[in-house]
C-alpha cells in the first residue's frame, strides 16, 4: 500500500476513534464520579447526532476523494480536525490537565491519528 492509501485510512479511523470514544463515554459516564462527568454538555442527544454525521461524511471523504489524491479533499479533512481539536482543548477542562485524567487521552489520539495520517496523504507522491 502507498502513503496516500495508509494517511487515508488512518484519517478515515481517527474520525472513528472520536465518535467511539463519545459513545463510550456516554455509556461509562454514571461510573465516574468527577463532577465534569456529570453535567457534561458532550452527552446531550445532539452532539452525539452532530459528531455521528459529520463522522459519516468524514470517513467517506477520507475514502473515496482523499485516497485518489483531489486537492480539496485534504482541506475538507482536515479543517474539521482542526476546529474540533482547538474547541475541545480551549473548552474542556479534562485536556488542560494531566493525560490521567479520564476522557481527553482518546481524543487526543484520534487528533494525533488524522494529523499524522494527512500528513501521509499530503506527503505522498503525486
Amino acid at each position: 500500500m502507498d502513503k496516500r492509501k495508509w494517511g487515508s485510512i488512518l484519517a478515515a479511523t481517527s474520525y472513528v476513534l472520536m465518535l467511539v470514544g463519545m459513545f463510550v463515554g456516554h455509556i461509562t459516564a454514571e461510573f465516574h464520579n468527577e463532577p465534569i462527568h456529570e453535567t457534561s454538555q458532550y452527552l446531550a442527544s445532539w452532539p452525539m447526532h452532530l459528531l455521528l454525521s459529520l463522522v459519516i461524511v468524514e470517513v467517506y471523504l477520507c475514502w473515496v476523494p482523499l485516497r485518489k489524491g483531489e486537492g480539496s479533499a485534504f482541506w475538507l479533512a482536515l479543517i474539521p480536525l482542526v476546529i474540533l481539536g482547538f474547541t475541545r482543548l480551549a473548552h474542556d477542562p479534562r485536556c488542560l490537565g494531566s493525560l490521567h485524567e479520564h476522557g481527553c487521552h482518546t481524543f487526543l489520539l484520534a487528533l494525533l491519528l488524522g494529523f499524522v495520517g494527512l500528513a501521509m496523504v499530503k506527503l505522498a507522491p503525486a
